[in-house]
């Protein structure tokens, strides 16, 4: 007796082992294989129902990409006695979300010569200024646009030029 139940507990290791590989093909597949799975096990029976409720959730997501920005920012001491500088060459960038509510762009300095961004959307008037970026509305699903850039200045600048020092990020 002891072999026979010896011998049926490997063979149902080894069928959880196989069930276990099936796991790793690709979701969709996964997906057909536990609907028809489901559909074979249904009882054959006349005038049987059954219902099948599926749901799905979206991750909220927002990605946002500089698609043209200067490389280089010029600063001379005409910059530094105004304390800032507008750059000439408007940012180009462009937003993909999926929020169901308003979210800000926030643009960052990467380099302490900068103390401050002010941004302006000029190409799409529903973008409100607010503190260090942009309020984009949830109506913006899928659009690029253009943005001017001021940069203003940190004690520590001094006339030369620099690598582009803003960065730009979400947040919802």
């Amino acid at each position: 007796m002891k072999q026979a139940s010896l011998t049926d507990a490997r063979e149902q290791l080894s069928l959880l082992a196989s069930d276990r590989t099936t796991l790793l093909v690709p979701m969709p597949s996964r997906i057909a294989t536990l609907l028809l799975l489901f559909v074979a096990a249904m009882p054959a029976a006349r005038g049987a129902a059954a219902v099948l409720q599926v749901a799905a959730a979206v991750a909220p997501r927002v990605v946002a990409q500089v698609q043209s920005a200067p490389t280089l920012v010029q600063v001379d001491q005409q910059d530094l006695e105004r304390g800032y500088i507008d750059i000439a060459t408007p940012l180009v960038i462009r937003v993909r979300s999926n929020l169901p509510q308003p979210f800000a762009l926030e643009f960052r300095s990467s380099q302490d010569v900068v103390s401050r961004i002010e941004a302006r959307a000029i190409s799409l008037p529903v973008l409100q200024p607010v503190a260090g970026g942009l309020l984009v509305p949830a109506t913006v699903r899928d659009q690029s646009f253009n943005v001017r850039v001021r940069l203003f200045l940190g004690p520590g600048a001094v006339p030369g030029r620099y690598p582009w020092p803003v960065r730009l990020g979400s947040a919802g």
